[in-house]
């Protein structure tokens, strides 16, 4: 059985390292005073977010 079997980010989302890091993230953008520059930011983050969560994806599915 697979870890990806149940929910595919329930690895990610669960992971309290994770989490950790995601909030230190946000509360630094959201000291971020100019509007644009933050959208952007958290656009990016979600992007590169993304790319990372599906190569772990294949990662695991590879073992």
């Amino acid at each position: 059985m697979s870890i990806l079997d149940n929910n595919d980010d329930e690895w990610k989302t669960k992971d309290n390292k994770y989490l950790k890091e995601l909030q230190k993230m946000f509360d630094i953008v959201d000291n971020v005073k100019d509007e644009d520059l933050k959208r952007r930011i958290i656009i990016q983050y979600l992007k590169c977010d993304s790319v990372i969560t599906e190569l772990a994806k294949k990662l695991i599915k590879q073992e």
